[in-house]
């Protein structure tokens, strides 16, 4: 087996053709064509609006409806991604009704697209339909693309900014012909390195990135939709800190790191197909398939000739290969005037592979073709079914139930030994939504749900440590959460909302450092036996004169408390470089790590009667309990009893466009104008993975972008 390895099980087609077939076989549907008169369905009332001054689309969603996106690690593909301070994991993102996967993947892709290639968000709280992921205890955030022929034909921007940055990007849009419209974006990105607390060691690694996004809808006849959509990135980030040089440390006295370069390449495919029926309903499939490849390039220390020739060079420490693909068919139709039914099947399937190098065994004189190869594969099958019934305008409710099926297996080569097990899962998971109207404005949602979220492959956004962590020994995660939100919309111009909920866990999945040698900390996923977590969350959005008017303001408040209601110790299971067996290690915690405590985030934009365009923009992030280590180094599995507590932080936005002519016009933008920056980064017992990486830094650059 090797990290090379060709797929063997992909997610069988099978049931969706089965189920396209019983589709056919409602009543009414078969041979049926959509009414042209038929008017289109309006997007949600509560959708965000993403298209602002903003330059990306992830500048544009940071702070709408509590959405707080921000990059941990450039090394380890990791990105949080929160709404009301719960983790992606338990908030997930879609966009067009295929899932977003990836970790900071994920937020790179967002990145570096156009603001207005995204044309609405919508986030929705807690689980309370059974359509929604089996793992969004918190809620799901849905992404809806403009359509390519809304947007202009021509569109180029390009700038430069702090730290020697250069980028531009191309995009082509429009109607290629009557049934077909299209769009292509091409663009790059480059910045030299960044040592923040200018300790003489880079923070942030020179980065080089390129990338691309392509699709396309074509109207097959009056009811036919075919989407499809591919995009890429690449990125080579170098001269970045890696681990802790504790022989550096040792030989001089003072504190120094290790160089580390990483090179990343993500490609994404989506095929999906729409049919519209006369009555209402709408039958969609869907398919997409993800891979990303990534090396991780590593010194043993930056002493030369310390083990040998050579003991300073880069070595590949990590080669780690993703693939995952998704499939997924939906249909649902109204029934009578008070019903409406949705259905609908997935299959998804994530193997992340690797071979990864031994720092003790390059120290005991062994070389990096000694590599151990482990191999991590996730297959989920999931089938839902909800009814909706309003029986009068003053109420309506909506009931589910969906059926997860899980198989986690997991195959090691580790120091000539072959390791493999297996396990398998499912839950049924009833979900329901009640609102209630009681009054012109006002409306009160209920929400109750369980969920099931299996663990992932530690690797798939994490590359800390010298062995590869298995996955399959953790056990998925189940949730029950109860939730309240109210809202009040009296007009266009105004909408509050606010929503509390209690989320209880067993077996709650949790990544931590388990093991920590010469300042090198290993992650590995612990399942924490109960968790409790409380949240609460006011957002308000104030748009006078509508859509249309020149200022809207997003902002938002939430509280969290997440604590650990079973056993204060919690077992860990981790492959410590050092030793040739599995090692169980026990982490204290009464509140469940890198989740704040408070939140809030504020979005406000305004358009000048001379089209000037201004957004300023914040993100807030309370205390929070991270993991600290020994300050010996040296002793293996250095971990502290008590973890500590981080200090708040806000990070502020602040971006303008101001038109020169018809079609070109000027951006300038500040990042973290508040210039925090995380005070630990040089602290080799802290975990320096929670807060920002960069401090203040510009960009500003010319638009030109031609309509129709």
């Amino acid at each position: 087996m090797t990290c090379k390895q060709t797929l063997r099980r992909r997610p069988s087609a099978v049931a969706v053709f089965l189920f396209l077939a019983a589709c056919l076989t409602l009543p009414g549907y078969a041979g049926e064509e959509a009414d042209p008169e038929e008017p289109t369905s309006s997007a949600p009332e509560d959708a965000v609006i993403v298209g602002d001054a903003s330059p990306t689309v992830t500048s544009a969603l940071q702070g709408k409806e509590g959405v707080r996106i921000q990059t941990l690690c450039t090394h380890c593909n990791s990105a949080n991604i929160q709404v009301g301070g719960l983790s992606q994991d338990l908030v997930p993102m879609s966009q067009d009704g295929f899932p977003v996967i990836g970790g900071l993947a994920t937020s790179l892709v967002l990145t570096v697209l156009p603001a207005d290639t995204i044309a609405e968000a919508e986030v929705l709280k807690g689980p309370g339909e059974a359509a929604e992921p089996s793992q969004a205890a918190g809620g799901v955030i849905a992404l809806t693309g403009a359509d390519p022929g809304d947007l202009p034909w021509l569109d180029v921007n390009s700038g430069s900014g702090s730290f020697d940055r250069q980028f531009a990007n191309l995009r082509l849009a429009g109607e290629l012909t009557e049934q077909v419209t299209a769009s292509v974006t091409f663009g790059m990105d480059k910045a030299d390195p960044i040592d923040d607390d200018n300790n003489g060691f880079n923070d942030v690694g020179r980065v080089d990135r390129e990338y691309y996004d392509a699709r396309t809808t074509i109207a097959l006849g009056l009811n036919h939709t075919l989407n499809l959509a591919t995009d890429y990135i690449g990125e080579d980030n170098f001269n970045a800190r890696g681990a802790f040089d504790i022989f550096g440390f040792l030989r001089d006295g003072e504190d120094q790191w290790t160089r580390e370069d990483t090179l990343l390449e993500r490609r994404s495919h989506r095929a999906g197909w729409t049919w519209n029926q006369r009555n209402g309903g709408t039958l969609a499939v869907r398919g997409l398939t993800a891979d990303r490849d990534q090396r991780v390039l590593s010194q043993l220390t930056a002493i030369p000739d310390l083990f040998g020739p050579g003991s300073d060079q880069l070595f590949d420490r990590f080669q780690i290969e993703e693939e995952n693909h998704w499939v997924g068919a939906s249909y649902d139709r109204p029934i009578g005037f008070a019903w409406r039914i949705s259905t609908g099947i997935e299959s998804s399937y994530q193997r992340v592979a690797a071979n990864s190098v031994n720092i003790f065994t390059l120290i005991g004189g062994g070389t990096p073709d000694e590599a151990e190869e482990a191999e991590d594969k996730v297959e989920l099958q999931s089938a839902y079914f909800d009814a909706g019934w309003a029986p009068s305008t003053k109420f309506d409710m909506l009931f589910g139930v969906r059926y997860d099926d899980v198989e986690l297996s997991h195959d090691e080569i580790n120091l000539g030994r072959v390791i493999q097990n297996s396990q398998e899962d499912s839950q049924v998971s009833p979900r329901v939504t009640v609102r209630w109207f009681p009054s012109t404005g006002w409306t009160l949602r209920f929400l109750a749900g369980r969920t099931f979220r299996p663990p992932k492959p530690i690797l798939a956004e994490v590359c800390c440590g010298q062995s590869y962590q298995d996955s399959s020994s953790a056990r998925p995660e189940t949730a029950t959460t109860v939730g309240l939100e109210t809202i009040f919309q009296p007009d266009p111009e105004w909408r509050v909302s606010a929503y509390v909920a209690r989320t209880e866990f067993d077996d709650h999945l949790l990544r931590l450092v388990a093991w920590s040698q010469l300042f090198i900390q290993t992650y590995a996923l612990a399942n924490v036996s109960e968790a409790q977590a409380d949240t609460a969350e006011i957002a308000m959005r104030y748009t006078p004169g509508g859509a249309g008017g020149r200022l809207q303001v997003d902002t938002s408040i939430g509280w969290l408390d997440f604590s650990n209601t079973g056993a204060r110790d919690v077992p860990v299971e981790v492959a410590p470089p050092s030793f040739a067996t599995t090692q169980t290690v026990l982490v204290p915690m009464d509140e469940i790590p890198y989740r704040p405590e408070r939140t809030g985030s504020i979005a406000a934009t305004y358009r000048f009667a001379d089209k000037y365009l201004v957004s300023i923009g914040g993100n807030y992030t309370g205390e929070m309990w991270i993991q600290q280590f020994n300050a010996d180094g040296i002793s293996p599995n250095g971990l502290e009893p008590e973890f500590r507590r981080t200090d708040d932080f806000w990070i502020g936005t602040l971006s303008a466009i101001i038109p020169l002519n018809e079609t070109v016009e000027f951006q300038i933008n500040l990042d973290n104008f508040t210039d925090e920056l995380q005070d630990d980064l040089g602290d080799p017992t802290t975990d320096y993975n929670w807060g920002p990486l960069a401090g203040r830094t510009w960009s500003a650059g010319l638009r030109i972008h031609l309509n129709r």
